[in-house]
């Protein structure tokens, strides 16, 4: 397919040739690639909707705005040093994007805020690191000087010389211990891109478009170094469009892909496990003879090539449920997925692939295949051209010039020796010349029998009924506990249940003796704005009590929920059609339970009726699940004292 305004190539690997050959020249520089990634100034940077319509910026009205932008930095930070360390905090966007750029040509280093971090870290790390300042979207910061981007005095366009800075710097997530600085120079950044030259030549699908257009999703975080070098990085050095969603909800994500016609959408598993359980769950419910009529095809789908071919057009209603068919190519990366997962989405036509990073050494790895069995696998894939793969007593470890330059942690350095292994603590295995990862080594727990059990092989091997998650880890008492989470177990029945397929999914994968204690709990494992499962922190939640464990001694539902939960779980039940024991309290009325806008605003109508509180859905804010709804209504409305 030909892909538009490519400046005069053909082919849309000649123009990354091109820029390739242009950026090595003077692979140094920041000032470099600004100039590059700017070069085609007509076309879309960003879209997003405004009301009903779609507003477009191009690549050089925001060339332009960076300009007067860093400008205007310079004259706020005029007595901090040059070079030194500004804070980027902001949420996708393209203020986000005009803000990286403009801390760089002040002659700044950009870190960029890993805002999933808890405050009292993040207030600690700009002032270990002497940060100057931060560049935010509102949020106010005590350990160093604030300034809010709306706020800044933009002078009128003007040519003038800028010194780039030479670093950006990540945060890593903190999910295994404190929190690292990784800073990158852009000779770094060179190799990345190489390596994506690499890439789009051996992958056709990676380079189709729809209607003549690329259009990525800004979905990941930019500050998250997949979002930064796998989304951003990549597809704005080839000046393709963004576009960025007007809130995180469920059905405007959905509505957004189709309205943008977005075509590349790349996303951590938690994402991508909630659309398949989703789709699952409403096929379900069209009753058995269309599950098994699903099913089939899914398993001709995923047979070969002339099965895919066949089943694409029968799976178009599925498709248009979900993102529709402009989408041409997903990457799912970030931690752990399920083979389920990529088995639906891969089989229903959309083609995802999965992908390997780390903050410390950059975006490494894709699974290239074209066919869904080898999709399927969950392989990584091979390492791209400038980085090396090893295993090494079971575990991955890479080396190449797409690694960091610099590891800050504890406020100690470490300059990166690139010749040298980095060892990634992911445990992985190698066949036939391609990747898979099975787990982190410091997951691995040493089991009753002195044997080594590695928790997401366990739990992925475990199929347990009504568990929506479930996490083996080691408590403080030194016990091996199965954690599950179980949204929809209300009752003493359900828990019976639950524990009866917990324990025969034990026994069938032979570890009966190693894992001592089998929990249940109603609360979700993931928090707030999690996208992947800290066992650390879920084990001291566990530890000190913060998670509501079920037992089977009295009715649940009056254990677990309390009566304002009760009353706003039967008015979504009648809302939606369905009966009170489907409505979990951490159900998602859009993503899991199939409501629309139009359900919402009904629910809205009962809640002011009897609480006497409007719950909001103006500029797409929505209270999206029974327990953020009582939060709500305890914060706003008359539920009175026992509610």
């Amino acid at each position: 397919m030909t892909i538009h305004n490519l400046g005069g190539f053909k082919k849309i690997e000649d123009l990354i040739a091109h820029k390739l050959t242009a950026f090595e020249k003077e692979k140094t520089s920041f000032a470099a690639l600004f100039n590059l990634m700017f070069s085609e100034r007509e076309n879309v940077l960003a879209e997003y909707s405004d009301g009903y319509r779609i507003k477009k910026v191009t690549y050089g009205e925001t060339y332009e705005k960076v300009k007067a932008l860093a400008i205007a930095l310079e004259e706020a930070l005029q007595d901090k040093p040059k070079n030194s360390l500004v804070g980027l905090s902001m949420s996708n966007g393209l203020p986000w994007i005009e803000t990286l750029w403009a801390i760089l040509a002040a002659g700044y280093k950009p870190l960029l805020i890993n805002t999933r971090l808890h405050e009292s870290a993040l207030e600690k790390i700009l002032t270990e690191y002497s940060v100057a300042a931060v560049v935010s979207d509102g949020k106010k910061y005590d350990a160093c000087k604030t300034i809010v981007y709306d706020q800044l005095t933009l002078p009128p366009v003007c040519e003038t010389e800028f010194t780039f800075g030479t670093e950006i710097l990540f945060m890593s997530s903190g999910t295994t211990g404190e929190s690292k600085l990784c800073a990158y120079s852009a000779e770094q950044m060179f190799y990345q891109l190489r390596s994506t030259y690499g890439i789009v030549k051996e992958c056709p699908k990676i380079r189709t478009g729809y209607e003549g257009e690329i259009k990525q999703l800004a979905l990941l975080p930019f500050y998250h170094v997949f979002g930064f070098i796998a989304v951003y990085l990549w597809f704005a050095f080839f000046s393709r469009t963004f576009v960025f969603l007007k809130d995180l909800q469920p059905q405007t994500l959905l509505n957004t892909v189709k309205k943008h016609k977005v075509t590349h959408i790349f996303a951590v598993p938690l994402v991508w496990e909630t659309i398949y359980k989703t789709a699952m769950s409403k096929i379900k419910a069209k009753g058995e003879k269309t599950y098994n009529k699903v099913q089939k095809g899914l398993k001709l789908a995923n047979g070969g090539a002339l099965g895919k071919a066949l089943t694409r057009k029968a799976f178009g209603e599925v498709r248009e449920q979900i993102f529709g068919d402009s989408v041409c190519f997903m990457i799912s990366g970030g931690s752990s997925i399920s083979r389920e997962a990529f088995y639906f989405l891969n089989g229903i036509g959309y083609h995802i692939a999965n992908g390997y990073g780390m903050t410390e050494v950059g975006i490494t790895s894709v699974n290239l295949d074209l066919d869904s069995k080898s999709l399927n696998t969950l392989s990584i894939g091979k390492p791209f051209s400038e980085v090396e793969y090893r295993i090494e007593n079971g575990e991955l470890q890479i080396r190449g010039k797409t690694r960091a330059a610099r590891i800050l942690q504890g406020g100690v350095e470490t300059q990166v020796d690139h010749d040298k292994w980095f060892a990634t603590n992911d445990l992985a295995k190698e066949e036939n010349g391609s990747y898979f990862i099975e787990g982190r080594r410091d997951d691995l727990i040493i089991g009753v029998s002195g044997e080594n059990i590695n928790p997401n092989l366990s739990e992925a091997a475990m199929q347990i009924q009504g568990a929506d998650e479930k996490c083996l880890f080691k408590s403080a008492q030194g016990e091996i506990v199965l954690l599950i989470s179980a949204k929809r177990c209300f009752t003493a029945d359900d828990y019976n249940a639950v524990y009866a397929s917990a324990t025969q999914a034990i026994k069938a994968c032979k570890l009966e003796g190693e894992i001592q204690k089998i929990a249940v709990t109603c609360d979700p494992l993931l928090e707030g704005n999690d996208f992947k499962v800290s066992r650390q922190k879920i084990a001291k939640r566990y530890a000190q009590g913060e998670l509501r464990l079920l037992t089977a001694e009295s009715e649940l539902s009056e254990e677990v929920l309390s009566r304002l939960e009760t009353d706003v779980q039967a008015m979504v039940a009648s809302v939606l059609g369905k009966s009170p024991d489907e409505i979990g309290v951490t159900a998602n009325f859009f993503l899991e339970l199939g409501g629309t806008s139009l359900d919402y605003f009904a629910l809205a109508d009962e809640v002011k009726s009897k609480f006497n509180a409007t719950l909001p859905y103006e500029n797409g804010e929505t209270l999206a699940t029974v327990k953020a709804i009582c939060q709500f209504l305890k914060n706003n409305g008359d539920v009175g004292v026992n509610g």
